[in-house]
């Protein structure tokens, strides 16, 4: 098990990789890499010495296998063994020359799979390993409906124009691999561990920042590159989204988003599926996490909470401020070895002396389906979610908060199957405070029967005997959700008589409405919420000196449309 600071020195490691890529320094890049090879090398002899140091004589494979070592194939184990002898030899160059060694297509396979287990981004996205594939052929519509009618040529055309081959031009990737020879001491088990390693980082830290911002130029056409017919491509750059300006995250807003993507090139409706959010790890921090975190009910924290389902993954491929959101098995992205698979002598680079170094020609290539299956965002302006938490005498919303508050809701949330008398006998169940006496009370001045049923009621009906529910309880706090919205006129006089009335002098009453007239009389405090932003608040009579106006008219003016 690797310590803490190892993985963060590796990921340390790794960054200054991706930002040399970035940034086109090929000697930070180098440099970067080396480190890398010399980390995972002390790596890969740390757990042989701890794993299988006492079993040097006798290589037990179940034994390694129990202790997750990699066990090879037989092609794989004769494929090790002679590269080791090979470079074990006084002329590597000559011997590794005149040696059939072809990698065997499965340590590649194994490679990828590590890649798409392991690496958030390129795990999402349409991955495959294309070892000795020169073309492929691939849907570009992603939505085809079959066409009825006689089988002739226009009908094929129509089929067929939904496909088309693509010639796979790979970009080549080299990987030099420093091999040192107390390193090939350790047998093919440990040498593929080694190897794999060097590959994965290699295509790991070359593949993400041309999948995500690759020009074309030399390099894979990225996520936020425009594509399509139409486009102009000048000395093989191909140019970039325009960005799209994102201040929330929002359910309007990510529908909207989404809407854009729901269409294909075509004017296509299709199934919105498999989105990615890419963000800057650095603005995942400081603003989509602030953006999507909200608290539970429970007081815990959600996490990555969007409107609508999607994975978010912070790279460092991408420019803080900015951000991609697509669908990932939009992007097309193929790598692989040469087709001969051959490693080569290099005298390019020279490392210490016991090192000798060996080339791994790589391949690897992607873009993007079509031109509206990934939107290019400016995040910068992005705001927080509404954070904080509400509390209710200390208490979060939850059981106690219940038994303290009793609450009325805009909506008439009763069965229409109930009569009167077994809503009464419901809440005198659930509620302790709940005082049966005064709501018969309260029934008999309505002139409502116990017996009646719900169903048989007006709207306006079935909310007063909310309100009667509500207000018979002897609650410390009574939140009132617009109490006289549906009745009429004559009705929200009792209403408000009635509220004034049954509660108690040491409770608090908490009332939403937009008839301001009909309440005014009543108010102590006032609050004006315009688009989830306090815009006035204060103590009624002091609102209406310093503006001198009633709180009716006032409302009126801020509000008006």
């Amino acid at each position: 098990m690797k310590s803490n600071d190892m993985i963060q020195n590796r990921d340390e490691i790794r960054a200054r990789m991706q930002q040399a890529l970035k940034d086109n320094d090929t000697d930070g890049f180098y440099q970067a890499f080396d480190d890398m090879i010399s980390y995972i090398g002390d790596d890969v002899r740390q757990r042989y010495e701890e794993q299988v140091g006492e079993l040097k004589n006798e290589m037990d494979s179940r034994i390694l296998s129990q202790r997750g070592v990699r066990q090879l194939t037989n092609k794989e184990h004769e494929y090790y063994q002679k590269l080791s002898n090979a470079m074990k030899a006084p002329n590597p160059k000559q011997a590794l020359t005149d040696a059939d060694l072809v990698m065997p297509k499965t340590i590649m396979n194994a490679v990828f799979d590590e890649l798409q287990t392991s690496h958030p981004l390129l795990s999402r996205i349409e991955f495959i390993s294309t070892t000795g594939l020169t073309e492929m052929i691939m849907n570009t519509n992603g939505y085809q409906e079959a066409a009825w009618g006689k089988l002739c040529d226009e009908i094929i055309k129509e089929i067929s124009s939904g496909f088309k081959t693509v010639s796979m031009t790979f970009l080549k990737l080299s990987a030099f691999i420093p091999v040192c020879k107390a390193m090939l001491d350790l047998g093919p088990e440990w040498l593929d561990n080694y190897v794999r390693q060097v590959l994965y980082e290699a295509l790991a830290n070359g593949l993400e920042a041309g999948i995500v911002t690759g020009d074309g130029n030399d390099k894979p056409i990225g996520m936020v590159r425009q594509v399509g017919d139409g486009v102009t491509v000048k000395g093989g750059v191909y140019p970039e989204k325009a960005k799209i300006k994102v201040t929330d995250l929002s359910p309007d807003t990510v529908g909207n988003l989404l809407s854009l993507i729901a269409v294909d090139p075509n004017g296509k409706p299709r199934t919105v599926r498999d989105l990615l959010l890419l963000v800057n790890p650095q603005d995942y921090f400081q603003k989509v996490m602030p953006a999507t975190t909200l608290m539970a009910p429970d007081g815990s924290y959600r996490n990555d909470v969007m409107p609508y389902p999607m994975t978010i993954i912070p790279t460092p491929s991408l420019e803080r401020g900015n951000a991609v959101l697509g669908m990932g098995y939009k992007y097309f992205a193929g790598a692989g070895m040469a087709k001969e698979g051959r490693v080569e002598y290099s005298d390019e680079y020279h490392f210490l002396e016991d090192e000798r170094v060996y080339l791994i020609k790589l391949y690897a290539n992607g873009f993007p389906m079509d031109n509206n299956a990934f939107l290019y965002l400016d995040i910068s302006g992005l705001l927080p979610a509404d954070n904080g938490s509400i509390l209710i005498d200390g208490h979060l919303p939850g059981l106690v908060s219940k038994s303290i508050v009793s609450y009325l809701p805009e909506r008439t949330y009763l069965n229409d199957w109930m009569k009167v008398s077994e809503v009464l006998q419901f809440f005198s169940d659930f509620y302790a405070d709940f005082d049966l006496e005064r709501a018969q009370q309260m029934l008999a001045d309505l002139h409502l029967s116990p017996n009646t049923r719900l169903k048989t009621m007006s709207k306006g009906t079935k909310e007063k005997v909310q309100l009667i529910l509500v207000m018979s309880r002897r609650a410390q706090l009574y939140l009132l959700d617009e109490p006289i919205g549906g009745v009429d006129p004559a009705a929200r006089e009792y209403i408000l008589n009635t509220i004034l009335k049954n509660f108690d002098e040491s409770s608090s009453i908490l009332i939403t409405t937009h008839l301001i007239q009909d309440v005014e009389a009543i108010f102590d405090q006032v609050l004006f919420l315009n688009q989830g932003k306090i815009v006035i608040d204060g103590e009624v009579d002091e609102i209406r000196q310093q503006h001198g106006k009633s709180i009716d008219r006032l409302f009126r003016e801020v509000f008006k449309c």
